[in-house]
């Protein structure tokens, strides 16, 4: 059976699948029920589940034949700590907790792909390994554990998916070369005199000399912003108790992203100009730490063409958007690609409401599954065609 015919016979079924995964989000590392669920339903097809303790709840599964090439697909498991406000039928049933981000439509293509190959016998000259990650959201990430687990042990290369609001739930996005930026997370700690708000000039007022430092790297960095792709922004800032203290610490939190290790130099450079520069002149000392960072993605040439051409067969060429600028959001997909080649495309499903990701009224048009498991099952036979 061609996969237009199973996904025809089967339509009810994966959108059973997807709104069961949506209405029982969990968080990163703690997606028990959504993993032990999807691991019944591949299991009942006969698919063998592979879990480590690293791992966490994390698993995988191969389809094919082993002592050959092998081809890896990644989903990710985790929901994210937001309160959904949709008004619909199989809405999160869990207060505080939604699938604001499309991991459901992505565990449900994963997981479509794998049923359609194994019922229907496909034979492929290598093996496909369906990775089933958790934690995505959840900074450093699930995909480390996968890795340490030997989910991408010897494999050749790997495909990654994300859906994507500003493409139609029929089209698919595709770009070469840099498609995800680096993500670094940044941490300032201030010390200083501290003191009575009545007499500032006994002290250094902290807050005072970190909206001074923000202001004076954001606007050394304006020109630089508007000639590349880099972002440096500040989200947290936490100093003092009370009112009329001025503290002695302050810490100031933000993310770097950049796509070029060139643009990266040139950032450190100005920030530790400034730490050098503020120290000096207020007596204050500057710890500055990168607790976390996260690589670019950057797509496989051949493997992108392979995709590029499988997305025309699927789907059409009208329905294959050639996205001109990469994401200046972080994905750790890109940990993966440390060992092993791959590309990472965008699946359409924007169900005229939905603005963005990450938003308590978050919702697809349930289409982009099937959009995405057309691409992606084309893809993996193409692949096998080449090698």
């Amino acid at each position: 059976m061609d996969i237009n015919n199973w996904l025809r016979d089967n339509h009810d079924r994966l959108i059973k699948i997807r709104r069961q995964i949506h209405s029982h989000p969990e968080i990163g590392f703690k997606e028990f029920k959504t993993s032990k669920y999807l691991k019944n339903i591949l299991t009942d097809s006969f698919y063998s589940i592979t879990q480590k303790s690293v791992m966490q709840t994390g698993f995988f599964v191969e389809y094919g034949k082993k002592n050959n090439s092998i081809l890896a697909i990644r989903c990710d498991l985790d929901g994210l700590p937001i309160q959904e406000k949709n008004n619909i039928e199989y809405s999160s049933k869990l207060d505080g907790y939604m699938h604001a981000c499309g991991h459901d439509v992505h565990m449900t293509i994963a997981t479509g792909i794998a049923l359609f190959f194994k019922e229907n016998n496909i034979d492929i000259p290598g093996l496909v390994r369906f990775i089933y990650q958790p934690a995505e959201e959840s900074a450093p990430g699930g995909a480390m554990a996968m890795i340490k687990g030997g989910a991408v042990k010897n494999v050749n290369h790997i495909i990654g998916y994300h859906v994507f609001p500003k493409l139609e739930g029929s089209q698919i996005g595709i770009k070469d070369r840099y498609v995800c930026a680096a993500v670094e997370a940044h941490t300032f700690t201030f010390n200083g005199r501290g003191g009575h708000t009545s007499r500032p000039e006994e002290t250094e007022d902290m807050i005072s000399i970190v909206s001074e430092f923000i202001n004076t790297i954001n606007f050394s960095l304006h020109n630089l912003k508007k000639e590349e792709h880099l972002v440096l922004t500040f989200g947290h800032i936490n100093a003092g108790d009370t009112f009329n203290v001025i503290p002695d610490e302050l810490i100031l939190k933000g993310t770097f992203r950049y796509l070029n290790k060139s643009d990266k130099v040139k950032v450190y450079d100005i920030i530790n100009r400034f730490i050098e520069k503020f120290s000096n002149k207020y007596n204050i000392k500057i710890n500055h730490e990168v607790p976390y960072a996260c690589p670019a993605i950057i797509n496989d040439v051949e493997l992108t063409k392979v995709i590029y051409k499988s997305a025309v067969d699927a789907i059409g060429k009208n329905n294959v958007i050639d996205l001109k600028e990469p994401s200046m959001g972080g994905e750790d997909f890109s940990f993966y690609l440390g060992s092993c080649p791959g590309a990472y495309i965008r699946i359409g499903s924007n169900d005229g409401k939905t603005k963005d990701l990450h938003t308590p009224n978050f919702n697809v048009d349930e289409e982009c599954i099937f959009s995405g498991i057309r691409v992606i099952t084309e893809s993996i036979l193409n692949y096998f065609k080449l090698i």
